[in-house]
């Protein structure tokens, strides 16, 4: 069973996730075709294609946040994560900075999203579905 994956009304999106404890400082780049690109200053450069639920999730996140057009977080200190969101969609542009600590929810939901996309590579296993023929 192939299930389509939700496509973007995005032209570009760009997901950059820097700072924490360790300094982290990693770059998610989604095109139209739901191609990902992720640059990792620590575990190195990769690419992979969204599956639907990862296509969704992220796509319904980034729907939210532009019609929400939240402020950033007013939450300082050191070793938060900070994000920089940037995306077109129909022509315009839209830039979102914030901490992850007291984020509004809508960036909250991007957060988590493009995260679990930089973990897991684009697949997470409790979201496919095998189907098997026993004889």
């Amino acid at each position: 069973m192939l299930i389509d994956p939700v496509l973007p009304d995005f032209e570009f999106v760009r997901i950059r996730r820097s700072g924490g404890l360790l300094g982290v400082d990693e770059s998610l780049t989604i095109d139209r075709d739901l191609e990902a690109k992720v640059s990792d200053r620590m575990r190195g450069d990769r690419s992979f294609a969204l599956d639907a639920h990862a296509s969704q999730e992220l796509m319904e996140a980034l729907k939210t946040l532009v019609e929400r057009n939240p402020g950033a977080s007013t939450s300082h200190g050191a070793d938060l994560f900070h994000y920089d969101i940037e995306l077109t969609s129909g022509g315009t542009s839209y830039h979102f900075s914030s901490v992850d600590l007291g984020a509004d929810e809508a960036l909250h939901g991007v957060m988590l999203a493009a995260n679990r996309l930089i973990e897991s590579g684009g697949s997470d296993a409790a979201h496919i579905m095998r189907l098997t023929v026993e004889s």
